[in-house]
């Protein structure tokens, strides 16, 4: 992993504002290599070669990006997704 000390604290995140997420549903990776219909990402890095819908989370390093669906908030997600 390039930030390696990173995982923890991902982790962490997940399991505060996602609790009903069971460990073993949890997958870190470098490269989102995964089939999935949805990536939400804040880096397009991560967003350019995925073949499903692309939400992209604004952060202030990606504010000037355009060509994709931005999203700015996990509740303005929820919005979008679960109608």
């Amino acid at each position: 992993m390039e930030f390696r000390n990173s995982l923890e604290d991902k982790y962490d995140w997940l399991q505060e504002y996602f609790p009903f997420i069971h460990w073993t549903h949890i997958l870190f990776t470098g490269e989102k290599i995964i089939s999935a219909d949805i990536l939400i990402d804040d880096r397009i890095k991560n967003l350019a070669d995925f073949q499903g819908r692309k939400l992209l989370f604004s952060s202030p390093h990606n504010m000037l990006i355009t060509g994709y669906e931005r999203v700015n908030s996990w509740g303005e997600i929820k919005t979008l997704l679960l109608p």
